[in-house]
């Protein structure tokens, strides 16, 4: 059951609202079905919320760290699978809150290879890979996790990092494909919450969101002798 008092739908519209986040200096707002999933993770504390590629994960936990920072008392994980999405992630977060007084600066830590596992910042942003030799101790930090593309987590190290995470009852996975999962499905139902897909590809191509897709198939045909000597 939810520690925390479920926020009425005025409130979150509020919120949402009010984070006016930019990207690249002009002003954006919330596609629909982002404002779907920050209400769908806030009211259910734990969900795997199935979302295309580029279909803008990174604004859903921006807007997510924003509601939990001054709601939780200890700090927020997230986990990514490499170490471009750390500075991928610092730097959008930067981005969408370029027109308020909020900067990952101040904000945000990031975690990987040859970075410190510890500071005095609100918000973790590390590679799983980085924190799988971390002590249980080291978890209890954390009252809020969420981790991207989570279908590619290795089971071992994402079911050790959520189980020493036990002050983290608000769990959030985030993934855009259920094909190919290191993770196990059922793992991931239940580590984070019950699966809820929010957008395909299809539906933001016919909508203008992300760049529609053609698919092209060519077939080369070697000589005899170039054939024989690949076998080989």
């Amino acid at each position: 059951p939810s520690k925390h008092v479920q926020p009425s739908e005025d409130d979150l519209n509020s919120f949402i609202k009010s984070l006016k986040p930019h990207s690249k200096g002009e002003p954006i707002e919330h596609y629909d079905y982002q404002e779907e999933s920050i209400k769908l993770a806030v009211r259910n504390e734990r969900a795997t919320i199935l979302s295309s590629t580029s279909s803008g994960k990174s604004l859903i936990i921006y807007s997510l760290i924003r509601w939990y920072q001054s709601r939780i008392k200890n700090k927020i994980l997230v986990l990514v699978p490499t170490t471009n999405l750390v500075e991928q992630m610092y730097g959008d977060f930067d981005d969408y809150a370029s027109e308020q007084k909020w900067c990952s600066k101040d904000y945000v830590h990031r975690i990987m290879q040859g970075k410190k596992k510890y500071s005095d910042k609100p918000v973790y942003v590390s590679t799983w890979q980085s924190l799988q030799k971390m002590p249980k101790s080291y978890f209890e930090q954390f009252d809020v996790i969420f981790c991207d593309e989570v279908h590619g987590a290795s089971a071992k190290v994402i079911t050790k990092i959520m189980e020493f995470s036990e002050n983290a009852s608000i769990r959030i996975g985030f993934t855009g494909t259920l094909k190919d999962l290191e993770l196990h499905q059922l793992s991931i139902v239940g580590l984070f919450g019950d699966i809820k897909r929010v957008s395909t590809n299809k539906e933001l191509m016919d909508r203008g969101i992300v760049t529609p897709l053609e698919v092209k198939f060519c077939m080369l045909k070697y000589d005899k002798k170039i054939c024989d000597a690949i076998t080989k």
